[in-house]
């Protein structure tokens, strides 16, 4: 059923809930996706089953317009009270003008057209409408398309679920359109979020299903939070040669990060998406354990180059490991000590004017471009310093300067 007919037919707010059947008679219930009868177009039986399966949604049924109303009434009386001002002002004005008028001519003359004073009446205000103090509801159509809109904002934008309660955020978009009602918090991840991740899964694996051939990228990390995480990409070339990817898995894994535990999770993410047969390589990186893993598998192992890259600078660093340490250390002083960093910023505004100021960074060890970035910041920080500070800034330039240049050999 089109969008069209769904917003000139279906009014009641259950059908943010349900989606009708095209053969009528019969509405598939968006949490669950159990279908339903109601007979008659009523909705009673559809409402039923939201008290009694999905408690947490009933709220959402029942339309809330209190804070609109009120924030209506209140325009509406700023609006009053300076239109109320405008008439006096004019009858006043009108009253003074005939005054004269008549003091003036104490005779007028009917024949004289240009003695003759035409008084229009004041306009009679419109009376108010109900219209002007309760907002028509978005239709369902609308409103399930808002919806969709809110969720896309919260998950390509890493926004929280609790923006939908944030006092700014909803007097914002109670602003932009008062017919929205904003869903709640429970609404979200019960209902919008399932909903949209099984329809993102659907359309994957039909895409999936038209690639003849994939590869699939894996690797694991433990958080900050000291959770393990395990992530599967899939690579393949879409049916107009366009190389595609998706993110298949990115699930938290509690097992021991053994071989044969990883082995078992990958051949599972490939049986549930239906593209074990069509895997021609796994790209990992120089692990022991996941190298054993997808040889467990079959597949066909390849290792990720810039992993590899990256070992060779590393062992290529170690030649200079002490020049190394110490453009740490003075990297690390800066970090420590706001009082050494805000001199830091006053040099950089003295000594080099023109530029903006930046902040020295520390190297990550996986990214082996983050060593040569922190000498290369090092080196510009000391580089043409003012006379009074030269002296200070001899070994800091010579050690970063010769880390640099060892760096760039690599």
């Amino acid at each position: 059923m089109s969008e069209s007919k769904i917003s000139s037919r279906k009014r009641s707010n259950i059908w943010l809930h349900f989606t009708p059947e095209l053969n009528g008679g019969k509405a598939r219930c968006d949490i669950c996706r159990v279908l339903l009868a109601f007979t008659g177009g009523t909705t009673s039986n559809l409402a039923k089953h939201l008290r009694a399966k999905h408690p947490s949604v009933v709220d959402d049924i029942q339309p809330k317009r209190t804070s609109v109303t009120q924030q209506h009434q209140s325009v509406r009386a700023d609006d009053s009270s300076t239109s109320a001002s405008a008439p006096a002002t004019s009858s006043n004005s009108v009253t003074e003008h005939v005054g004269e008028s008549s003091t003036a001519n104490q005779q007028p003359t009917t024949n004289n057209k240009d003695s003759m004073i035409c008084i229009q009446p004041p306009k009679k205000e419109r009376q108010n409408t109900l219209g002007t103090y309760i907002v028509r509801p978005a239709s369902v159509a609308r409103q399930k398309r808002l919806n969709h809109l809110l969720l896309k904002m919260i998950v390509i934008d890493f926004q929280p679920f609790s923006i939908v309660n944030d006092a700014g955020f909803r007097e914002f978009v109670i602003a932009l359109d008062p017919s929205y009602r904003i869903p709640s918090r429970t609404m979200i991840t019960t209902e919008l979020l399932p909903a949209a991740y099984n329809n993102a899964v659907d359309r994957i694996k039909a895409v999936l299903a038209d690639a003849a051939a994939v590869t699939l990228t894996t690797d694991s990390w433990t958080s900050l939070t000291t959770e393990s995480y395990v992530a599967v990409t899939c690579h393949f070339i879409t049916s107009d040669f366009r190389l595609d990817s998706c993110l298949l898995q990115c699930n938290k894994f509690t097992e021991r990060h053994t071989a044969e535990n990883l082995s078992r999770d990958l051949l599972a993410v490939v049986q549930e998406w239906g593209v074990a047969n069509k895997v021609q390589a796994v790209v990992t990186d120089s692990a022991a354990n996941i190298s054993a893993a997808v040889k467990l598998t079959g597949f066909t192992h390849l290792y990720c180059f810039a992993h590899v890259l990256n070992l060779v600078v590393q062992n290529g660093i170690k030649t200079v490991h002490d020049l190394q340490v110490k453009v740490k250390t003075i990297v690390e002083h800066f970090h420590r000590s706001t009082v050494a960093a805000e001199k830091l910023l006053a040099l950089q505004r003295q000594m080099r004017p023109e530029h903006n100021v930046v902040k020295l960074k520390n190297d990550v060890v996986t990214p082996h471009m983050t060593c040569f970035s922190v000498c290369a910041k090092s080196k510009s920080h000391w580089m043409q310093p003012s006379q009074s500070y030269r002296s200070q800034s001899k070994v800091c330039q010579a050690t970063s300067g010769a880390l640099l240049e060892n760096c760039a050999k690599c």
